[in-house]
């Protein structure tokens, strides 16, 4: 399934390169990279209580034209510490996504975007000292996710571009039960 999942999005990045990249030669300086912190507010739907965590949050992006830009995210939030569908130990995650975005054609300083992301999503336990595990009780998963995102970028500079973002990530295939909203601010460079 993961193998099915990477050759898909793949395919799909290609696809878009050939389309767009004629329409690439406008845009003046199409790659950024960047990083932000950011806070997580995660529901794994088995205890109403909500547990939060500060998220890493980095990102290297392509703007195929003016409205459409594609951006690979990575996000770290460590020791979500709730009952979840592993155990009762707390999770690492981290997510591999790439994200799709549009830029509806307003705004010239300030951009608002809305995006589209497929990836995978890891899952680690840390483990609680003490604790008998079940026949069968894994510590780590590697699964597929989704995001769908919004956020406002502002140019401050020339080749400076101050980002605030929030974003819903659900997991998929085994990791159904891990979904959390996420709010980051940060920089990008744009060269």
């Amino acid at each position: 399934m993961r193998n099915r999942i990477l050759s898909f999005t793949f395919t799909v990045i290609c696809s878009l390169a050939l389309v767009f990249s004629a329409s690439a030669a406008s845009v003046e300086k199409p790659f950024t990279i960047g990083a932000a912190i950011g806070y997580a507010v995660e529901n794994f739907n088995i205890d109403p209580d909500q547990d939060n965590s500060f998220a890493a949050h980095v990102n290297i992006g392509y703007r195929w034209m003016d409205a459409l830009a594609t951006e690979f995210q990575f996000d770290h939030m460590r020791k979500f510490d709730v009952d979840n569908p592993f155990s009762r130990d707390s999770l690492d995650v981290n997510t591999y996504i790439l994200m799709f975005k549009y830029y509806p054609p307003f705004g010239e300083v300030t951009r608002a975007y809305l995006g589209l992301g497929v990836g995978l999503m890891d899952v680690t336990v840390n483990y609680k000292g003490g604790e008998e595990k079940l026949p069968g009780y894994v510590s780590n998963r590697t699964r597929a996710c989704g995001k769908l995102g919004m956020g406002l970028e502002r140019s401050i500079s020339e080749h400076w571009i101050l980002e605030g973002a929030a974003g819903y990530v659900g997991g998929h295939d085994g990791l159904d039960e891990i979904d959390y909203f996420t709010w980051h601010l940060g920089l990008k460079y744009r060269f």
